[in-house]
């Protein structure tokens, strides 16, 4: 169990319960009485009190410029940036002065090639936080501490600043469950990709790069859509293929199809067959809508991939590999 020392998301934790930050995650509701946490299948989730504020309660100012999402590092959100960089990087103090890592520091201004200079009587930090100002560039700050420096607790306060402020952005994992800025999107939403495969599968992996690549700071669609595929092939190998740990979308797909009347689907339906064509209607339009798989023989750039086509890629592959893992579509026994 980490230690409870943020005085942040932490904070409100309920005594009686033993802390797992793995199992956390950060929602936003409006108009509650108070902080709390509450238990769902998959951990707990605190919520974070977003009350309107009195005037746009009362109407006289607009409720959407409060609420947003926003973009970028909106101004009263830099103050806590600063406080959350400062418990990133304080070391303790030196000459009565504030002591800060920056060996780190400089690592990030050269992997991230953003110059920061320091002024007389400035300090290295400050030059740094000074960068929250510049929008983009303030991010990729935050994304790079995020990965590099940041533990689980500094991670999961930061979200909640995040929700708190109405932020576009979110903490979430890579595929390699290091920490880093996605796009914010409805939890449901979330928690359906999420729990889609058996944890620890093939399958999984698979979804969460697909996930990362879409929503990260670096999104690559086409990269995205790939992990998609892979995701639906290592959920629906041991189903379809069981003989063949290479078989792809493309060999799975008539391998069903051959097997039409033989199949065992959870839809009642006068013709289980109907219920087969449904779910392979699905893995073909997958398959046939990574358009960039292949390249041409006419001397043309291949098309590319774009961000609603992952979209609806990842999402479509996770209905997939969920039916595939839960015994949705299979051969009798």
């Amino acid at each position: 169990m980490e230690a409870n020392h943020t005085g942040g998301l932490l904070a409100s934790w309920p005594a009686s319960v033993s802390l797992d930050a793995a199992r956390l995650t950060t929602m936003v509701v409006d108009n509650v009485s108070d902080n709390h946490w509450q238990e769902g299948s998959s951990g707990y989730s605190r919520v974070v009190i977003r009350r309107a504020p009195l005037d746009v309660r009362r109407g006289t100012a607009g409720r959407a410029g409060w609420e947003g999402p926003h973009d970028g590092i909106p101004v009263w959100l830099r103050p806590s940036l600063a406080g959350w960089l400062s418990d990133c990087f304080w070391t303790g103090t030196y000459r009565g002065q504030p002591a800060y890592k920056d060996d780190l520091i400089r690592r990030m201004e050269r992997v991230l090639g953003l110059p920061l200079t320091t002024l007389p009587g400035a300090t290295l930090f400050g030059s740094m936080v000074k960068k929250l100002e510049s929008g983009y560039a303030g991010l990729n700050i935050i994304d790079w501490v995020l990965g590099n420096v940041a533990n689980r607790a500094q991670a999961k306060a930061l979200d909640a600043m995040l929700a708190e402020a109405g932020s576009t952005y979110t903490v979430g994992l890579d595929s390699d469950g290091v920490s880093e800025l996605q796009d914010r999107l409805d939890p449901t939403l979330t928690e359906v990709v999420r729990t889609a495969a058996e944890p620890g599968s093939n399958a999984e992996h698979h979804l969460a790069r697909a996930w990362s690549y879409l929503y990260g700071r670096h999104p690559d669609p086409s990269a995205s859509y790939w992990e998609a595929v892979k995701a639906v092939e290592a959920a629906a190998r041991p189903v379809v293929s069981p003989k063949d740990n290479k078989a792809s979308l493309g060999k799975m797909i008539p391998s069903i199809v051959d097997r039409r009347d033989k199949w065992q689907v959870v839809f009642q339906l006068d013709d289980p067959g109907t219920g087969v064509d449904g779910i392979v209607a699905m893995m073909r339009l997958l398959w046939k809508g990574e358009i960039d798989r292949h390249g041409t023989d006419k001397g043309e750039s291949p098309p590319t991939i774009s961000a609603p086509e992952a979209d609806s890629a990842l999402h479509l592959a996770a209905t997939l590999v969920r039916m595939f893992t839960v015994g949705a579509i299979a051969l009798p026994t």
